[in-house]
């Protein structure tokens, strides 16, 4: 079953609707597994940061990030599992244009729209701002394809880490007022969708 669907109509956090719906109790561990060593990495690359950079965390979870840097951080999810969360879309954060310098996806582009996420990454992003993304190797079959893609949204890659076994993050810095325009199966091409498979 794929597990992408268009953000605006997503009622329950990913994690969430794993593990409710589909009641996969053992994906549900590997996930908080993943979660836990992404958000890490995250949280250390933070704190190596300016305490004066102001942080975007795009299908943040329980904040666990911004509980645990001393920076501002904007914590946005679809559903707000404590009060350092703001409920919403991710692809329409209330936040001002330019208001921001790193933008973080940790497992996070999970709809079929999430160019829409890196668009509004993109918008509150102050220009020579820092765009990370983390995520699962086995949805990245191309990943010159996917940079591209992330390339014509206004940004310019930096570096790339695949040193962990079912992980790859990026580093992108945005160089672009304005981003082109990406087409719906090139998007698709680059990203695949999450899918479990029942044994």
């Amino acid at each position: 079953n794929g597990l992408s669907t268009q953000s605006s109509m997503v009622t329950l956090h990913f994690r969430v609707f794993l593990c409710i719906f589909f009641s996969f109790d053992l994906f549900c561990i590997i996930v908080f597994v993943w979660i836990m060593i992404i958000g890490s990495e995250m949280i250390k690359y933070v704190n190596r940061q300016s305490i004066s950079k102001v942080i975007a965390d795009f299908g943040c979870g329980e904040a666990k990030l911004a509980a645990s840097v001393h920076n501002t951080v904007h914590s946005f999810d679809l559903v707000a599992q404590n009060e350092s969360v703001v409920a919403c879309d991710i692809s329409h954060v209330p936040i001002g244009n330019a208001t921001v310098d790193i933008a973080i996806f940790s497992l996070a582009l999970m709809g079929v729209n999430y160019v829409d996420f890196l668009r509004e990454a993109h918008r509150v992003l102050r220009m020579h701002g820092i765009l990370k993304i983390a995520e699962v190797k086995s949805r990245i079959e191309d990943t010159n394809l996917f940079i591209d893609v992330v390339s014509q949204v206004g940004f310019t890659f930096k570096s790339q880490d695949d040193s962990q076994l079912m992980f790859v993050s990026f580093e992108f810095e945005k160089t672009k007022k304005k981003g082109g325009k990406v087409k719906e199966d090139v998007a698709s091409e680059a990203l695949k969708p999450c899918i479990y498979k029942r044994r």
